[in-house]
């Protein structure tokens, strides 16, 4: 018991759905499966939450969740598999926003000279109430607004302000 206490201490999630709902909502298989990954094999273990054991996170130190409902944030970490989050440059992510499989947040690229260096950039911020579908590729550097849409398969080569629908290759606003 004290293991397992020890366990949704450092996942924050985990013991939201385990202790302040009293029932473990994503399914105890899931729930045993991704604790498996990232407490026993070390898999993504600097993440504060459950994260998908399919999904990985390099840097996490450098992952920032800011603002309202950051726990439907940790749910989309929770249940959105094969996720890549490169937090080389920081990533931020506004609270409400959900993401869905298999999508990639890019935050730094190789010098074109030298592939053994980074390039810094500013970090890459997805706004509030965000939607990220399925396969989506943001790129450093980009800012996404506040209450937009990004389609599935999109990759999100530039910034888009608040409100956006964004979809393609290269990602282009559909609104105005």
């Amino acid at each position: 018991m004290k293991i397992l206490k020890k366990i949704l201490e450092r996942n924050r999630l985990l013991s939201f759905y385990f202790l302040d709902n009293g029932y473990l909502n994503l399914g105890f298989g899931f729930f045993l499966i991704n604790i498996l990954f990232k407490e026993v094999f070390g898999i993504n273990r600097g993440f504060k939450g459950m994260i998908n054991f399919t999904s990985r996170v390099t840097h996490p130190q450098k992952l920032t969740i800011f603002g309202e409902n950051k726990k439907k944030v940790y749910f989309s970490f929770a249940t959105s598999g094969s996720c890549y989050f490169q937090c080389n440059n920081g990533i931020e992510i506004g609270g409400g926003t959900i993401f869905a499989y298999g999508v990639r947040l890019i935050s730094s690229n190789h010098d074109k000279n030298n592939i053994n260096n980074q390039v810094v950039t500013r970090p890459l911020k997805i706004g509030e109430n965000v939607w990220l579908g399925a396969n989506v590729i943001v790129l450093p550097g980009v800012e996404i607004g506040k209450n937009s849409i990004v389609g599935a398969g999109a990759v999100v080569t530039k910034s888009f302000p608040p409100n956006s629908v964004v979809v393609g290759n290269p990602a282009k606003q559909l609104n105005n």
